[in-house]
């Protein structure tokens, strides 16, 4: 019951890496993600995320799903983004964003009752960009997700998306 969603993360970022292998023209990348969170003894997390660039603009949608396995149980966190992104004046490796979203925080039943939480998030994170037109770029994460109703979620995420296209 335990490895049904991280089975599915998993398959999901295995599709992910073909998908943008050999998919181009687009205005968005996807990728994965491995990271840490800090307020558990239970540390590992792994997700997937998506940027789409809004059209004429420095802004994106970022779809983000992360999988928190725990002793006893898991939870599951649906985010929904706004990112901002600061382009650089120099044509530097180096390309950060910020942003603030909304989650639904979905709690495992294995611990006696499932539980839902909505929650807020505040992300700043940092791309960096590969030379010529290699379609990977990794990139590090730091969110912080907080609701009056839960303890405050720290993450720090090391990823890599894969560039589906762009302007």
């Amino acid at each position: 019951m335990r490895t049904r969603p991280f089975g599915a993360l998993v398959v999901l970022a295995l599709c992910t890496s073909m998908v943008g292998a050999r998919t181009s023209q687009a205005q968005w990348t996807l990728g994965g993600y491995l990271g840490k969170t800090f307020e558990t003894k239970d540390w590992f997390l792994v997700g997937t995320e998506a940027r789409v660039l809004l059209p004429n603009s420095p802004w994106m949608l970022n779809p983000r799903v992360t999988y928190h396995p725990y002793d006893g149980g898991w939870d599951l966190q649906v985010d929904a983004n706004l990112l901002f992104h600061f382009e650089p004046s120099y044509s530097g490796y180096v390309s950060p964003y910020v942003g603030i979203g909304g989650a639904l925080i979905l709690v495992s039943p294995d611990q006696g009752e499932s539980d839902t939480k909505v929650a807020m998030n505040i992300v700043s994170a940092v791309r960096f960009r590969a030379p010529g037109s290699w379609p990977m770029e990794p990139y590090v994460s730091m969110q912080y997700t907080f609701a009056p109703s839960i303890s405050n979620i720290y993450q720090l995420v090391f990823g890599l998306a894969w560039t589906l296209g762009g302007p």
